[in-house]
């Protein structure tokens, strides 16, 4: 598991490949419908189903992270791994659900050391901490609930 998406409500996503693809997949649970899929990928000459790196895609992901879902991507080069989030803003919500998270990757045989960078859209601040940090946080007792691709194509189409 390379990569998840956090929704609004806190609910954690497990794509299958590429967070697109997941938005592709129930555009609704993203703000997003198909037809403003469709509007943003035909003048790059893409069609929605597209998985190409790409100024569509980039658009989408961006246009999504601003209505407070988080993008995290693990990223590894060379030996060295970290996770990358990118949010818009970080909120006492959005510091709970990344919690809830971390203690999830963190009980998944992950290195639970691993460093984390947290991208914040609205001012380009960047944070440097660690998921053993992270998963040290909120202590509510509710346990996330993480919904696999296909999960989420049931529940929400």
């Amino acid at each position: 598991m390379n990569c998840f998406w956090i929704l609004v409500d806190g609910t954690i996503v497990i794509p299958d490949s590429l967070h697109i693809l997941a938005v592709v997949s129930a555009p609704a649970l993203f703000g997003e419908s198909e037809e403003s899929l469709k509007n943003t990928f035909e003048p790059y000459g893409q069609g929605i189903q597209s998985n190409v790196e790409g100024k569509a895609r980039e658009e989408t992901l961006t246009r999504i992270i601003k209505r407070n879902h988080v993008r995290i991507r693990k990223n590894q080069y060379k030996g060295n791994q970290h996770w990358s989030l990118q949010l818009f803003e970080m909120t006492t919500e959005r510091e709970q659900a990344i919690t809830k998270w971390s203690k999830y990757v963190s009980g998944l045989k992950s290195d639970k050391y691993a460093d984390v960078i947290i991208h914040q859209l609205h001012d380009g601040l960047k944070i440097r901490t660690s998921l053993d940090v992270l998963a040290g946080g909120y202590d509510g007792n509710e346990e996330p609930v993480v919904l696999s691709q296909a999960e989420l194509i049931r529940m929400y189409r």
